[in-house]
């Protein structure tokens, strides 16, 4: 896919404060997008013709590639791969410089930031594809030499070879995941836009990672009171709504009534959605505000911190039906315990 230049002037504008200066990406090789374009102080505009990125074919097999501008009247340039130019600094406006992409292959998107002599700020973005040897070429050659220190894709970005349909996640240890179904890749990402598409030696290049799969993503949310651990880590968890409870031992477990092929694998990224609740001890069962009832009677109850000693439990009993509903809780939400599971009674709700 080719990338073609776009003539354009920015229109008349108001200078933006500092906190508007970042710019946006465009969504196609093919295009230049602008954001802010001002009119300056003294009545001037800033007008940039054409950007260039290397040879202008939207490709590239070379790290540091050359960006030119066929005519432009600013006073500074900043370039970066970054939309908030934070490893960027101005330099001197000139029509030529080299930019430096990042080690892994990939499409990146090229920045630059043109400040005029009196401030006013424009920004224009343009995508280019940063491959292997060959890689733009005939399919059936190998890359001339892919390996590296370093992983040849981003680590934590979704990956696709050519036209095929799978999409693959390439993790922390520079390994590949498959995506199962759409459902999972949206645990993820929020857009399809996401995928990168390289040549299929270079995906070829990164190893299958042995589990196979995908866990759910950081974007998952499971349903109140599931078991769940972290592929990487042997520790489960309760998830309770708002919070994750570590179950301490293999005979907490096995006292709650949990089956282990009940366990659901996540992604560590998830525990960073929510808090950490307590742990759960022999003294401390089930996660505070847990709703509880007994197959031998009608009531339900809520656990608390026992007052005199908040390494233990107590169960308050939900007085009625307008209480419960009061404090929106959710008759779904009721567990069933085992009548062997005692707790001290506590002040009524």
């Amino acid at each position: 896919m080719g990338a073609t230049s776009v003539d354009f002037t920015l229109a008349s504008y108001t200078p933006p404060s500092s906190s508007e200066e970042s710019g946006s990406g465009s969504s196609g090789g093919a295009s230049i997008s602008t954001k802010n374009g001002p009119q300056t102080n003294d009545g001037k505009v800033i007008t940039a013709a054409s950007m260039y990125l290397g040879d202008n074919s939207g490709y590239t097999t070379e790290k540091t590639i050359n960006v030119r501008f066929a005519t432009n009247n600013a006073a500074l340039i900043a370039l970066s791969t970054d939309a908030t130019f934070a490893d960027a600094a101005y330099e001197p406006a000139k029509t030529s410089y080299e930019l430096t992409l990042p080690s892994a292959y990939g499409t990146y998107t090229v920045y630059a930031k043109l400040r005029s002599p009196e401030g006013g700020i424009s920004v224009l973005s343009k995508k280019i594809t940063y491959t292997t040897p060959k890689a733009t070429g005939d399919t059936t050659d190998t890359p001339t030499d892919i390996s590296s220190d370093t992983c040849v894709l981003k680590e934590g970005k979704p990956y696709k070879a050519g036209n095929a349909t799978a999409v693959y996640y390439v993790t922390d240890s520079c390994t590949k995941r498959p995506f199962q179904t759409a459902e999972r890749y949206f645990e993820y990402f929020l857009s399809w836009n996401a995928v990168t598409v390289v040549h299929a030696k270079v995906l070829g290049a990164v190893a299958n990672d042995p589990a196979g799969y995908m866990p759910h993503g950081p974007l998952y949310t499971p349903l109140a009171n599931t078991l769940i651990k972290a592929t990487t880590d042997p520790k489960v968890y309760l998830f309770s709504g708002n919070t994750v409870h570590w179950i301490v031992s293999e005979t907490i477990f096995n006292t709650l009534g949990y089956t282990w092929n009940k366990i659901e694998q996540i992604s560590t990224s998830f525990f960073e959605r929510f808090t950490r609740g307590e742990d759960l001890t022999q003294t401390h069962l089930r996660p505070n505000g847990t709703l509880i009832k007994y197959d031998y009677s009608p009531r339900v109850y809520r656990l608390n911190a026992d007052p005199e000693d908040n390494t233990k439990q107590i169960k308050r009993w939900i007085h009625d039906k307008d209480t419960f509903i009061s404090l929106h809780y959710r008759w779904q939400d009721i567990i069933s315990v085992n009548e062997a599971e005692t707790y001290p009674n506590g002040e009524e709700i």
